[in-house]
């Protein structure tokens, strides 16, 4: 039951005015070393899943360009999280964008140095063998420039992901869109240091 729902709540709850946000970042925030650069992301564990031996679903969860994972993680996801339960992470893009496979003019120099599916593929295999993280059950949503980015993981990691949703993907020529790609799942992330912020 709870595999559906899953599949089926990420683009709905996003835009539903049902739920409600934050004032301030949810989740621990932790730094990594990818590539010799510092990365970070905010992971939310609800109490739950830490009360039960058992694999829950993890849900990534990416910010749109410009913002952050701290003001993600302010969106009302952690909330939710708690009510399934599931593990979700908020990645930040590095400074503030997602290298999402576009040739955006702005960030042709940082995208030719930034490998996000990388980060994103070792964060994920790091979460999974740390936490009580589901392989067959990982969500990818994403908004704006984090829709972008999960369209990306969804082509070149299908079957990682149960399922990923963007939200508000604007094309260069069309208005905000949804997309959904439905898959199966299949089955050197070094932690430099970590704190709530």
């Amino acid at each position: 039951m709870l595999r559906s729902t899953l599949s089926t709540f990420l683009f709905p709850l996003f835009v539903s005015a049902g739920f409600g946000q934050s004032s301030h970042p949810t989740g621990e925030l932790f730094r990594v070393n990818h590539g010799g650069v510092e990365r970070s992301y905010r992971l939310h564990i609800p109490a739950a899943v830490t009360e039960v031996e058992e694999k829950h679903p993890l849900v990534i969860c990416l910010h749109g360009g410009g913002s952050d994972a701290a003001t993600m993680s302010k969106a009302g996801w952690s909330d939710l999280a708690e009510e399934a339960p599931f593990l979700i992470v908020y990645p930040d893009g590095l400074y503030g964008h997602w290298n999402d496979g576009r040739e955006v003019r702005k960030h042709v120099v940082q995208n030719a140095v930034t490998d996000d599916v990388d980060f994103m593929i070792r964060m994920l295999e790091h979460l999974i063998s740390e936490y009580p993280g589901d392989s067959s059950r990982v969500f990818v949503v994403g908004i704006s420039n984090g829709a972008f980015m999960t369209q990306r993981l969804a082509v070149e990691h299908t079957k990682r992901f149960r399922t990923a949703r963007s939200i508000c993907r604007r094309g260069s020529s069309g208005p905000c869109a949804v997309t959904s790609t439905e898959s199966k799942p299949r089955g050197n992330f070094s932690k430099t240091s970590h704190g709530r912020s």
